[in-house]
């Protein structure tokens, strides 16, 4: 492991608003995982609240992490200061926090696997060494572990802290909760990733395409079957060879990472598990909006040349995008750094809805979790450092990420900035993402669309129902335990 500790700079103040995803009304299915917008009318309370005077006399602040699963451009550590607007915001967070509350932030690295965070801090509350003060880990690889030993602290018994304010994930309680006990959380502290759509807007022109995608979105009316009909337009054996090959232009491109079409069943407003009357229940996955949700995937995916399924892992396997072979390209927002010397004008938008009588967009919350050691052993520090830390990222760094980096450097025009904010903030968590540990369930839809494992919904439902919701529940019970 890497150990950095964290020196003192003067703080600076930079304010982002937040925006909303899509028409901002409420669905019954999921509720999006973006913050909540304050302003200075609904509340006379200050956005920053000043957490008190607190003296900690130089304790440290150890934080586990991996800073190989987003990779350089998305640092959480930094040592100094080198020009990099985002390098030297989070250096500044770091250093602003550390100073006035005479602290030191420490960032320990584990490896890039996904489980590796949550190994390490299990090992460390299983030993009682007291490692660890706070985990960035993985949304879901090595959680059950945890939450079966006991490991975790609950969130809600922690001081200083207050969700209610915008830096904090607004609706994660409403699926992750279980009575009062939250084993996991997401602040600012952690990048906001979600999936969404890229498309090149000469190829809409090429092809004499009426449709202003982002009037569609702000509408409402962009739909799945809008783009189907926009894909299928494009597909063309352009050196009529009748073979469809990279050679090709193409009206989807889908990525090779398999995890990514799990974002379907969240798009199509829908989530796996849902806790009912106290019990999970595992109904929609089996459910009409289910099966029609798995019709359109697949018409879009395997009913005629449309989509192209890459095998490419440079750029994270957007060449056939970027080589001008595809309209659209559905992949996470953490691919745009790299994008940003191509020469397709590109835009991007949320993936798609449902139908238009869905209120909102939707995807998978890709983010990393926060979890607690149940051994901390005093939670004003760690309340203090956390929501410091936090309310210290949506002020310094967040701007700096989503404003300044993402519209300066990566975006290409102000529409595609102003999807962006809808994107970043329309994730939706499940149960079964966060704490099924990575079960069939969790990838259905490539199991149905991209694997074609079984002949109906119906018959992968039944082949799979009792394995997935005994996995659940022991999970659901074991979080009950906290209590005991």
């Amino acid at each position: 492991m890497k150990k950095r500790i964290i020196t003192a700079i003067l703080l600076t103040s930079m304010l982002i608003a937040n925006v909303s995803c899509g028409s901002g009304a409420d669905v019954s299915d999921v509720t999006p995982g973006g913050a909540a917008t304050t302003s200075a009318e609904e509340s006379t309370e200050p956005l920053y609240p000043d957490l008190g005077e607190h003296d900690f006399g130089g304790r440290t602040f150890t934080i586990v992490y991996s800073d190989e699963q987003l990779g350089s451009f998305w640092p959480y550590d930094s040592e100094e200061q080198n020009g990099d607007i985002v390098n030297d915001a989070v250096y500044e967070r770091n250093t602003s926090v550390g100073e006035k509350y005479n602290s030191k932030i420490v960032y320990e690295s584990t490896g890039g696997s996904w489980d590796e965070v949550g190994n390490a801090l299990l090992k460390s509350v299983m030993s009682g060494d007291n490692s660890y003060d706070l985990a960035i880990t993985h949304m879901f690889g090595g959680i059950n572990p945890l939450v079966s030993s006991k490991a975790l602290y609950n969130f809600n018994d922690l001081p200083v802290v207050n969700y209610e304010k915008p830096w904090w994930a607004q609706h994660l309680r409403d699926t992750l909760e279980v009575d009062g006990i939250l084993l996991l959380n997401v602040s600012d502290l952690v990048y906001k990733f979600n999936d969404c759509i890229f498309f090149n807007k000469q190829i809409l022109e090429d092809y004499q395409i009426d449709a202003d995608i982002y009037q569609l979105v702000r509408d409402g009316k962009w739909t799945w079957d809008k783009l189907i009909g926009m894909a299928k337009t494009v597909s063309n054996d352009l050196n009529g060879d009748s073979k469809f090959d990279e050679n090709d232009l193409y009206g989807y491109a889908m990525t090779p990472n398999e995890a990514v079409d799990s974002n379907w069943v969240y798009a199509n407003g829908m989530t796996i598990a849902t806790i009912e009357n106290g019990a999970i229940s595992l109904e929609t996955v089996n459910s009409e909006r289910m099966r029609s949700a798995v019709d359109i995937m697949n018409d879009l995916v395997n009913n005629g040349n449309q989509t192209y399924i890459s095998s490419a892992k440079d750029l994270q396997d957007s060449k056939i995008f970027l080589d001008g072979h595809a309209l659209f390209m559905e992949n996470i927002t953490t691919i745009l750094p790299g994008m940003r010397d191509s020469e397709i004008d590109f835009g991007i938008v949320p993936l798609p809805k449902y139908d238009e009588a869905q209120p909102d967009y939707y995807a998978m919350a890709t983010t990393q979790m926060l979890a607690l050691p149940a051994t901390l052993d005093d939670p004003v520090f760690t309340g203090v450092m956390l929501e410091a830390l936090s309310m210290e990222s949506h002020r310094i760094v967040n701007p700096k990420v989503y404003e300044i980096s993402f519209s300066g450097k990566y975006l290409r025009d102000d529409e595609s900035y102003e999807m962006y904010q809808i994107i970043a903030n329309c994730g939706v968590n499940d149960f079964n993402w966060n704490f099924g540990g990575g079960n069939v369930f969790a990838f259905m839809m490539r199991d149905m669309i991209r694997r074609d494992v079984a002949d109906t919904l119906s018959s992968y439902y039944q082949s799979n129902r009792d394995k997935v919701q005994k996995t659940l529940d022991d999970v659901l019970a074991d979080i009950r335990s906290y209590k005991e």
